[in-house]
């Protein structure tokens, strides 16, 4: 480690986004963790995007980067919220030193390996990971024989907050790069563009969908003709040009396996897996397969919801579209 000192010096200008939970030093000694990964194990540049990052990144590269989400996810544990998906970034700043930096890495880097151990995984599978806008693939029509997917689903988890930890380790700043990228995700709660009034075509493709933008904006809850209205159509719009991309790309005997939950705005549900049969049958697709199982969920943890409904059990559902 004192080698890793003296390759990365700190030159007391720091803007690194792990100093959103970590004092200057420890924020440093995870970057040099950080930058020792990088600097070895892949051919990317100090500064280089996520997206040139990740697409030459080995098995090797993405083990360790992952190692190290694990330690960054621990060091944040202070500010976690009751909202298990967020991650604030207000509060004392986390101090670590480099035994506890380097034993947790050690101990993640054990655990995720007797993880692909005992699953087997990557003895002899290969794959090639590119990032990419779902509805704007950078593939050749038909070029595709199989989607396994689990899209996200329109319960207003905003991931993007979600991974904050892990995307500080790629060196993605908080700001404008942070807006940007909530932006661009399909179901963000942030609104990227106005409500449309003109007739939507992709409405047209599901009744489901239809029927539920409708029981939303004559809710009697408050925002329902307003914000939430707004929120479902952005989603619903996003899914729909997602599913139109992904039967482009694929081969027409190709199988499409979507897992999908269902969800409530207050008392309504949304029965998210017959949106997508319905969006897929548009496509073309005609044959389906379906497994579904209970699952439970955080909704309770909002108080207010029990005015709505007093189950808060989730349906998940595996969509098969087969040829």
């Amino acid at each position: 480690m004192e080698h890793a000192r003296e390759i990365y010096a700190v030159d007391g200008s720091s803007d690194d986004p792990l100093e959103q939970w970590l004092d200057p030093s420890s924020a440093w000694r995870v970057r040099a963790l950080e930058r020792a990964i990088r600097t070895r194990l892949t051919e990317a540049a100090t500064h280089a995007s996520v997206e040139e990052l990740v697409e030459g990144l080995s098995s090797l590269a993405a083990f360790y980067y992952v190692t190290l989400f694990s330690v960054v996810r621990d060091l944040t544990v202070p500010f976690r919220t009751s909202n298990p998906t967020w991650v604030k970034t207000t509060g004392k700043s986390v101090r670590a030193d480099w035994r506890l930096i380097t034993r947790g890495f050690a101990r993640a880097a054990r655990l995720l390996a007797d993880r692909l151990e005992a699953d087997q995984i990557g003895r002899s599978a290969s794959s090639v990971i590119s990032i990419a806008d779902a509805a704007s693939l950078p593939l050749p029509r038909a070029s595709i024989g199989a989607v396994i997917s689990s899209p996200p689903y329109a319960t207003r988890i905003d991931y993007v907050v979600a991974t904050r930890p892990e995307l500080a380790v790629l060196s993605v700043q908080s700001g404008q790069p942070m807006s940007s990228l909530r932006n661009a995700m399909l179901g963000t709660p942030t609104m990227t563009s106005p409500a449309q009034d003109a007739k939507i075509p992709w409405l047209l493709m599901s009744d489901t969908a239809s029927r539920f933008l409708g029981q939303v904006a004559a809710h009697r809850s408050k925002a329902s003709a307003g914000y939430y209205s707004r929120y479902f159509e952005q989603y619903f719009r996003g899914l729909a040009s997602a599913v139109s991309e992904m039967t482009r790309v694929c081969t027409e005997d190709a199988p499409i396996a979507l897992v999908v939950q269902d969800s409530y705005y207050k008392e309504v549900r949304l029965d998210l897996a017959a949106v997508l049969r319905e969006m897929l049958t548009a496509t073309g697709r005609s044959t389906f397969q379906e497994k579904s199982f209970s699952t439970g969920t955080r909704a309770a943890t909002n108080p207010k919801v029990r005015e709505y409904r007093s189950t808060f059990k989730a349906r998940e559902t595996l969509l098969l579209a087969v040829p």
